[in-house]
């Protein structure tokens, strides 16, 4: 996509060209792990917000962090204690819903790979491009 951009300009705004691709990927890819992060987070809190309500506020706060942050907790808390076996199944549906949200996250961004290969497929220019004023191959 990046040489069709370019080769379908003159060449005296290819440089222009390249740098507007640049910053339209840039863009795109801050916006894509800020929506998928969006649809991890949500599924992830989601997940465990029955479970968090049995335990202390302190433990609560850790799970709503992160999984790590809640296997730093249960790596801290001595093997065998009450606490550890406390904490376990919430630990357990702390990675499950992780998972989860990576699946959703994986789904909505297959579904948006899928749209837009039929957006290309229909609408990209096929043909070999090459900068205007310039003759094609014999």
């Amino acid at each position: 996509m990046s040489t069709g951009i370019v080769l379908s300009l003159p060449l005296d705004k290819a440089g222009v060209g390249s740098a507007v691709n640049d910053t339209t990927r840039e863009v795109g890819g801050a916006v894509g792990i800020a929506v998928l992060g969006s649809i991890l987070n949500a599924q992830y809190r989601s997940g465990i917000s029955s479970l968090i309500t049995r335990f202390p506020a302190e433990v609560a706060a850790v799970a709503r962090d992160g999984v790590s942050a809640l296997a730093g907790l249960v790596a801290a808390t001595p093997k065998g204690s009450d606490a550890a076996k406390a904490v376990a199944p919430l630990f357990e549906q702390a990675k499950h819903s992780f998972v989860d949200g990576m699946h959703t996250g994986l789904r909505v961004s297959a579904g948006v790979v899928f749209v837009v290969a039929v957006i290309v497929a229909r609408w990209y220019p096929s043909g070999q491009l090459r900068p205007s004023g310039m003759a094609p191959h014999d």
